[in-house]
């Protein structure tokens, strides 16, 4: 009560008012204010989350109360619930996450200072996935980034064009292929050096041929070519390359093989970097060593007592038969005379092995008018006389003429270097004496 001045405490009981009860709390010891229907909470004393709680029968989770600026939710269930944007410092879990905005906005940013294999949903990695579609492409078109957050489409090309960047460096354009440009998926001449990693693989052909790498291969097995970690050329069955300090296995050479490199015999060469002459032979002078005999002409192959092959216009004495007759000396050219002569014809004979010597005088005597002509023709060895032949030739008138002839012969044994000579000595003086051939043999 209030008398104007003073608070008037008083305490109320029950009383009946009319037809209803006013029922007054014992406020004994304690100040208060009655409030009205018409007053806000805040006549009251300050109230908690948890009081408030407690009169509000259709409240759904627990906690404080929440209000719409900057509130703290703790494991919310917001349900289907709208809104521009969405920050939060914890975990935010839903089965499916819908955007409605606009097209060619991001209807999720993630940002993060850890790898994206850390981002998880569910427990599991978090896997981008495309969309089906991009609004506004037609069939073919490429999506291009025109500048940062900003996407554009090129349409697709003309078939058997190629993707360039344009001439400003800004965007992607289709253009025809050009020469040097290559096609992977598509029957291509491709023209030009093209360059694979840090190595170059060059496939040129000439004006009048086509080159080609490819493998004949016709069963499943994997074939590789190696090529090798140095600078060279590769060479072709065809062409005319230089190999050097090459190994071939088992080759199979049809055609000339030429250059200095000696090819060892036991390699199937000669071991030899010339033959010689025209005509030269090749012989091995050792094993799987070769040498060479000159040519001679009009000669025979023999062997020495090694086996040492040679060309001799001669075949070896040692290999013919006992009393096979060498011709050691001829003189076809003859001589004559109408006196004694001493050594008319000589022959210097060496020492030799041979069984017998043989000479071989052809003789004549030629004689006109009467009277008596008549010659001895000695065969002699170091001037001792072997064999004795005497010419004679008598007429009866002075208009007679007579000539004659005969061959002397004479063999024995002379080992012993020696003069052999034909000495013509007179019988009667009278006519002419010849001497038309004279031989030495050798008799085995």
């Amino acid at each position: 009560l209030d008398d104007g001045a003073n608070d008037v405490t008083m305490q109320l009981t029950a009383q009946t008012v009319g037809a209803a009860n006013l029922i007054v709390p014992d406020l004994a010891g304690t100040d208060g204010t009655i409030a009205l229907t018409s007053d806000k909470l805040s006549a009251f004393a300050t109230t908690t989350s948890a009081e408030l709680l407690s009169i509000i029968s259709d409240e759904t989770g627990s906690g404080s109360a929440v209000f719409a600026s900057s509130p703290t939710l703790t494991t919310p269930d917001i349900g289907a619930a709208t809104g521009t944007s969405l920050t939060t410092t914890g975990d935010v879990s839903a089965d499916q996450l819908i955007s409605t905005i606009a097209d060619g906005t991001a209807p999720l940013i993630v940002t993060s200072t850890t790898p994206v294999a850390n981002l998880s949903i569910g427990g599991n990695a978090a896997t981008a996935t495309t969309s089906t579609h991009i609004a506004g492409g037609a069939a073919g078109s490429i999506p291009y980034q025109t500048a940062v957050n900003t996407t554009a489409l090129l349409a697709a090309g003309t078939g058997g064009f190629v993707l360039a960047m344009n001439p400003g460096g800004t965007a992607p354009q289709w253009q025809t292929a050009g020469a040097g440009d290559m096609i992977l998926a598509d029957a291509q001449s491709v023209t030009g050096v093209k360059t694979f990693d840090n190595s170059t693989i060059e496939i040129k052909g000439s004006s009048t041929g086509v080159t080609t790498l490819a493998s004949a291969n016709a069963t499943a097995t994997d074939y590789t070519l190696t090529l090798p970690a140095i600078t060279g050329t590769v060479a072709t069955l065809d062409g005319t390359e230089t190999f050097t300090n090459k190994t071939l296995t088992t080759p199979v050479i049809n055609g000339t093989i030429s250059g200095t490199t000696v090819i060892p015999v036991a390699n199937g060469g000669t071991g030899l970097t010339t033959f010689g002459g025209a005509n030269t032979l090749l012989y091995t002078s050792s094993a799987d060593n070769m040498t060479s005999v000159a040519s001679v002409n009009n000669a025979v192959l023999i062997t020495n007592g090694t086996g040492v092959p040679s060309l001799n216009t001669k075949l070896p004495e040692a290999n013919l038969p006992a009393g096979t007759m060498i011709l050691l000396y001829a003189d076809e050219t003859g001589t004559s005379g109408t006196t004694t002569t001493a050594d008319a014809l000589t022959y210097a004979l060496s020492a030799n092995t041979y069984s017998r010597i043989m000479v071989e005088v052809d003789i004549s005597l030629f004689h006109t008018g009467s009277g008596v002509a008549g010659w001895y023709y000695e065969i002699q060895y170091g001037g001792t006389t072997n064999e004795t032949v005497a010419l004679q030739a008598s007429g009866s008138h002075s208009s007679d003429g007579h000539q004659i002839g005969g061959i002397a012969k004479y063999s024995g044994t002379q080992t012993a270097a020696t003069t052999i000579s034909i000495d013509i000595s007179e019988i009667n003086v009278d006519g002419t004496w010849y001497i038309k051939g004279f031989r030495v043999y050798g008799i085995i």
